[in-house]
């Protein structure tokens, strides 16, 4: 529709934007309609995304990398209030292994319980798995829990709105993802502090560099996932180092402000 509109005001520039970074079937529709004359620049949130799309293209150009940034004040001012403690009779010393996201396919989140088995199997550290969200696969998720044998250390929340004081509680976030653009979620969480163990999903990749700013696994990859989350429980000085450096990261490269900088700089430069 928007190559419909535009046909009607030449001078106008049309710039897609992907944040997906699932893969793009080479045919006739989507050859012709990621290079179609009228769009002048296709926006991708991360290398990963823009990767997946080049085979379509005929001028891998007019693709561009521009990430999308959070506010990382909002983030960094959150303190540890113990909502989530309060709410889930959550005992002071038991630590929260924690994933927010939809519950769907993309996110995976059977790895996560299947990694969550292994963790509570290979330490004798007292664990409760929070999966904050909302989503289709929720009763099929609590089903493999009881499954698994691990319902009891597993607390689904259902949908939160108050992100940003609650996830200051979690002493590791886990994220078990099959497919990113690039999740802001792991962002937030190097704001709050937080220490990220994830899958080499899309463009995670491109913000965790393992045991430097967080901790990095295979997709699908549940052994390797629960490992690297058991080795920065046990190695406090890793977790501290990740910790410092993932902050660092998010207030030079994933800020709104940045986000805001490189998204003016790219239109003055198409309308120029």
């Amino acid at each position: 529709m928007s190559l419909l509109l535009v046909k009607f005001f030449p001078k106008l520039k049309l710039v897609y934007s992907r944040k997906r970074n699932n893969k793009v079937h080479k045919n006739f529709f989507k050859v012709l309609k990621y290079n179609h004359h009228r769009i002048d620049r296709i926006v991708c949130v991360s290398q990963a995304v823009k990767d997946v799309l080049t085979p379509v293209l005929n001028n891998n150009d007019k693709a561009q990398v521009i990430y999308d940034g959070i506010d990382v004040e909002k983030f960094e001012n959150s303190l540890d209030t113990g909502i989530l403690r309060a709410s889930y009779n959550i005992p002071e010393k038991t630590l929260i292994i924690g994933n927010i996201a939809g519950l769907t396919r993309q996110k995976d989140l059977f790895t996560f319980l299947d990694s969550a088995k292994i963790i509570l199997a290979e330490t004798n550290k007292k664990i409760i798995f929070l999966i904050v969200g909302q989503g289709p696969l929720e009763e099929e998720l609590k089903a493999y829990a009881k499954e698994l044998g691990i319902h009891k250390h597993v607390i689904f929340t259902g949908f939160r709105k108050d992100i940003p004081e609650i996830l200051p509680e979690l002493d590791l976030f886990l994220l078990s993802s099959e497919t990113e653009g690039l999740p802001l979620s792991i962002m937030e969480a190097f704001a709050c502090k937080v220490p990220v163990v994830a899958t080499a999903a899309g463009g995670t990749g491109e913000a965790i560099i393992n045991e430097e700013t967080g901790m990095i696994s295979p997709v699908k990859n549940p052994k390797k996932l629960a490992a690297n989350a058991t080795k920065l429980i046990n190695d406090p000085e890793l977790r501290n180092k990740i910790i410092n450096k993932a902050f660092e990261l998010v207030n030079s490269k994933f800020t709104l402000k940045v986000m805001e900088q490189n998204y003016y700089n790219f239109y003055k430069k198409i309308r120029d």
